[in-house]
């Protein structure tokens, strides 16, 4: 998705230029980022900020934000996770007669599924979910534990770990403990002066696209609006 937005948007989307810095003034907003090792500024009436609240949290702004929106910025909750990824030399699960979709529930391995029906192979594609950190063969093992079948073939196992990088290090937020939902809410959620909060962490359904989408499409009307 988003290398299909920058190929429509062309020289309006600049990629590898993490932003350093932001400063907010009382008619616009000033963002600082870096661009092939050099520092540079972008001045614009509005900023939108679209990234997690696990990024925004390390980039200084000045003036900092008001203590409640700071507050909800810094204790947002997430969880991160890996992606399994086993390759096999044949569908073996079609052999055995055992379904692919498996909800596991262990660290390791918490679900998992087939993947790449459309291509026309003998190999076979399975992907799960796992806890943050959880290496290929650490996954592969709870695998093997919990197979039923006798037909078993994978010959690689991979895991892409979001933990591990440093621009999407966590995945959805968690749920919040009690009594703390109103320190999140609205404070998460408000702009503040001419920077607005967007992201699924910004809509109270919480989960996924659909959710960024709804906060996105909230902030467009507030500026338009404006």
């Amino acid at each position: 998705m988003p290398e299909t937005f920058a190929k429509r948007l062309g020289e309006r989307v600049r990629r590898g230029c993490p932003v350093v810095r932001i400063e907010c003034g009382e008619t616009g907003v000033r963002v600082f980022y870096r661009e092939s090792g050099a520092e540079k500024s972008m001045d614009a009436e509005y900023l939108v900020c679209a990234m997690s609240a696990v990024m925004l949290r390390r980039i200084p702004v000045k003036p900092e934000w008001p203590e409640t929106k700071r507050w909800a910025i810094a204790n947002m909750p997430y969880y991160t996770a890996t992606r399994p990824v086993f390759q096999s030399k044949t569908k073996f699960w079609k052999r055995d007669g055992v379904s692919p979709n498996w909800e596991v529930g262990e660290s390791h391995l918490h679900s998992l599924w087939p993947m790449a029906h459309e291509v026309q192979t003998q190999r076979g594609l399975l992907v799960g979910t796992a806890d943050g950190l959880t290496a290929g063969p650490a996954a592969l093992a709870v695998l093997r534990r919990y197979y039923p079948g006798k037909s078993e073939d994978i010959e690689h196992a991979a895991a892409i770990d979001w933990a591990r990088d440093p621009w999407a290090p966590t995945c959805e937020t968690m749920t919040y403990r009690p009594g703390e939902l109103a320190k999140f809410w609205p404070a998460a959620i408000e702009p503040c002066g001419r920077v607005h909060f967007a992201g699924a962490y910004c809509d109270n359904l919480n989960w996924g696209q659909e959710a960024a989408t709804r906060s996105a499409n909230r902030v467009a009307r507030a500026i338009h609006e404006a």
